[in-house]
């Protein structure tokens, strides 16, 4: 699949862009969507969420590819909330913007995707505040594959762009 057969996702989430492409957009948007969907779903047990997340992955991927996606969505999310010494932070799934839990977890899929091993080591570490990392990296390693096979690669520069959060109390990146 090309990045050019990728569907637009209709959703809330993305209202705009802030000085990146759409396409690049798109990437961030559909990776931050699903985890917040899935570790949204996981904790409230809430199936519509897990629904709404795959609807939009199969609108963009198609049926097939979406499947595959999910599952390495799935495994990754849930070696987070295993791994997690303390509450990763999400924003509700129709939020327009990122808390920066989610801005560190789009990061560790970036590093996986450009193969930079340190910067997903540190972004992981910081994510889940434990040294058990390996899960929840080689999660992201899968998920960061499945959407790299698809042509929707999370840009390092993209989230720089989404003007990621700084601080514990720094507030939410907007996606506008």
């Amino acid at each position: 699949m090309s990045v050019n057969s990728i569907k637009p996702v209709a959703s809330p989430f993305v209202t705009g862009t802030r000085g990146v492409s759409g396409r690049q957009l798109g990437s961030a948007h559909l990776a931050a969507y699903g985890l917040r969907g899935w570790l949204g779903g996981l904790r409230n047990t809430d199936m519509a969420q897990w629904q709404a997340v795959f609807e939009t992955y199969s609108g963009a991927f198609g049926l097939c590819h979406a499947r595959r996606t999910i599952e390495a969505l799935s495994d990754w999310s849930r070696a987070i909330e295993r791994s997690a010494e303390r509450d990763i932070e999400i924003c509700p799934l129709s939020c327009p913007t990122l808390c920066q839990d989610e801005c560190v977890a789009l990061s560790i899929v970036a590093a996986a995707q450009a193969d930079t091993c340190p910067a997903m080591q540190a972004c992981a570490f910081a994510l889940i505040g434990s040294a058990d990392i390996e899960p929840v990296v080689a999660g992201a390693e899968a998920f960061g594959a499945e959407l790299k096979s698809a042509d929707c690669i999370v840009e390092p520069a993209t989230l720089a762009a989404l003007e990621s959060c700084g601080g514990a109390n720094a507030g939410p990146a907007a996606l506008q």
